[in-house]
């Protein structure tokens, strides 16, 4: 997710990024193959939720806004499909699935 989100944000600044990840879907830990649900400052601590528990805000709650919306079903998979969605539409970036970095010329 951090790597996703990095991307995302240097891209919608106009930075052209090149995302490689070495497996079929993105999310690490929080992709349909882990399936550990993003966590972070979101945790309910018996405030108002929306007024005064902790939230992640930026990306982060973008995606999760997002999951809510079209994934209240709660599939791990739709996860998966928002990301690489998100990470296709924007122009200042290329997505690489399946693909590893061994070195880099500069």
């Amino acid at each position: 997710m951090a790597g996703v989100c990095c991307a995302l944000a240097a891209a919608r600044q106009g930075t052209k990024v090149i995302l490689c990840q070495d497996r079929p879907v993105l999310g690490g830990n929080a992709s349909s193959e882990v399936r550990m649900h993003v966590v972070g400052a979101t945790g309910l601590k018996g405030g108002v939720a929306l007024e005064t528990e902790l939230r992640e805000g930026g990306l982060v709650e973008e995606i999760r806004l997002d999951l809510a919306v079209h994934n209240p079903q709660r599939s791990p998979a739709m996860l998966d499909l928002l990301l690489f969605d998100k990470c296709k539409r924007e122009a200042n970036l290329t997505l690489l699935l399946n693909t590893v970095v061994d070195g880099a010329e500069v």
